[in-house]
């Protein structure tokens, strides 16, 4: 059974959630500002308790095309000089990537994927992230998971896909050569689609690949086929590895290292000072809040209306926290209304603060005379404080975790026992096997370095009277959030050691 995973559908205008690899499972609709996800990601680390996120960035975030580059220039700044004149955006060696597709050996070209996205969106992304200790595990296009999941037909082909946006997608053994929205004039944007990539290719489409949902009133050629396929592109991000290889080999935007916070919006910066004015007719739009997926107002958005058990109002993960973030954006208003105050309020405000001063000076020395005067007897006595509060630990949920047990022991049978005792403590994913050697005599506990302390702890006491140690953590990359090293050491045993013959 696959890990449970937090995905991520981003678009411009909303932030689809889900902690299943199923659309059909709970789906949560987080309207934003399309700059700054700070807040949505606050909320999502907070109320689905998520410590990574696969990012599926939606085609109006994205840009993916193929491209003819010289043989002589397949390297990553000449590929990147190709491509910025074809896209609108300042395209940059950090937020693009490349890969070689295919050769034209006549002509000495190579065929290049390119996927990028703004520079902009990708700083954001990866401060809402580092900001709530979070970690983007991948950051896919949708038309490359979609591209993916019809590589097997062999012949050029059209994916026209309205699920969660409305796009279409001419796609060659998995790889994309266009794509492009289709929510305002469906038949026109195909019809240049195919132009384009038959003059600048010469692919000669003869397949539509689409699921239930599509216009109808979109024509196609007579004599092409027309395949029916389920289309989802966030359970094959689910599924998706990060890509390893050389550059030319591996497709993949990466996170930023050393995010820089957002600037906000000019239209943001006038809400705030007309709210601190009170000039505003209206208040504005609480940055981040949600709004349940099922009250889209937009014909298009039909993806989670028609199951209410499957979508969950946008309350049930709305971060009540927002409220105090937005103190100190308030600041800057609070003392340009106090900078000029009228003179006598002035006058009013030094008067009170010398004649409150006054009375503090006085007070406090007549309370010093009198605990002088005290016996020494009743100057030691002192007044028990009250006892604090412990706070309560915070509750840890195993089942979000992926473990697996190795048995170092040299008991046969040892992890199975370790195995039932972690799946009673609420570990759901657990494998097992053999360790590299047999030698462990105590048992080992490691973890990835996002994985909370409590995991530990809730770990150790599951195990019961074996002597548990934690080791090294784990590396990122690891299959698992937790190995478990059997060792032969028990803490019984230890308590009562075996008498010598």
């Amino acid at each position: 059974m696959p890990g449970k995973k937090t995905l991520l559908y981003i678009t411009k205008e909303k932030i689809l959630v889900s902690n299943s690899a199923k659309d059909k499972g709970k789906l949560y609709q987080i309207d934003w500002d399309g700059n700054d996800p700070t807040r949505a990601f606050k909320s999502i680390k907070k109320n689905l308790r998520a410590k990574s996120v696969v990012v599926i960035l939606g085609n109006d975030l994205s840009y993916v095309l193929t491209v003819q580059v010289p043989q002589t220039k397949t390297n990553r700044a000449a590929v990147l000089s190709e491509v910025q004149p074809l896209i609108p955006e300042n395209i940059t060696e950090a937020n693009f990537d490349w890969k070689t597709i295919g050769a034209n050996t006549a002509k000495k070209l190579k065929l290049v994927q390119v996927v990028a996205t703004s520079g902009n969106i990708l700083n954001n992304l990866s401060y809402a992230a580092k900001a709530n200790k979070m970690k983007i595990e991948t950051i896919n296009p949708v038309a490359v998971l979609l591209a993916g999941q019809t590589k097997l037909f062999k012949n050029p082909h059209l994916i026209v896909w309205s699920g969660h946006e409305k796009l279409a997608v001419v796609s060659h053994r998995g790889n994309v050569y266009l794509s492009e929205n289709i929510e305002r004039d469906p038949q026109s944007a195909i019809n240049d689609l195919i132009e384009f990539t038959k003059e600048k290719h010469g692919l000669k489409i003869s397949l539509v690949v689409f699921e239930e949902g599509v216009d109808k009133k979109i024509e196609f050629p007579a004599q092409w086929k027309v395949k029916k396929e389920s289309l989802n592109p966030m359970a094959a991000a689910a599924a998706k590895k990060p890509e390893k290889g050389k550059d030319e080999e591996a497709l993949e935007l990466k996170p930023v290292d050393e995010p820089e916070k957002p600037e906000k919006k000019k239209e943001e910066v006038k809400e705030e000072k007309e709210g601190a004015t009170g000039e505003g007719e209206t208040a504005p739009t609480t940055e981040g809040a949600e709004t349940p997926a099922k009250t889209e107002t937009k014909p298009e958005s039909t993806e989670a209306t028609t199951d209410k058990e499957s979508t969950k109002t946008a309350a049930s993960i709305e971060d009540k926290e927002d409220s105090g973030d937005d103190d100190s954006d308030s600041d800057e208003e609070e003392d340009e209304e106090e900078e000029k105050p009228p003179v006598n309020k002035k006058i009013f405000i030094i008067l009170a603060v010398v004649i409150v001063v006054g009375g503090l000076v006085v007070g406090g020395t007549l309370y010093f005379r009198s605990r002088v005067e005290k016996t020494p007897a009743a100057s030691e006595e002192t007044v028990e404080a009250a006892p604090t509060p412990t706070p309560e630990p915070e509750v840890v949920s195993l089942e979000d975790y992926k473990a697996q047990v190795l048995n170092g022991s040299g008991i046969a049978g040892e992890a199975g026992v370790v195995q039932g005792l972690l799946d009673s403590a609420g570990l759901e994913e657990i494998e097992t096997g053999n360790a590299d050697n047999y030698d462990y005599t105590d048992t080992k506990v490691g973890m990835k370095e996002l994985v909370p302390d409590e995991v530990f702890d809730e770990v150790k006491k599951a195990l019961g009277n074996y002597s548990v140690v934690k080791s090294d953590a784990l590396s990122d990359d690891s299959d698992y959030d937790i190995v478990v090293t059997v060792g032969s050491t028990k803490s019984e045993e230890e308590a009562t050691p075996t008498p010598e013959s």
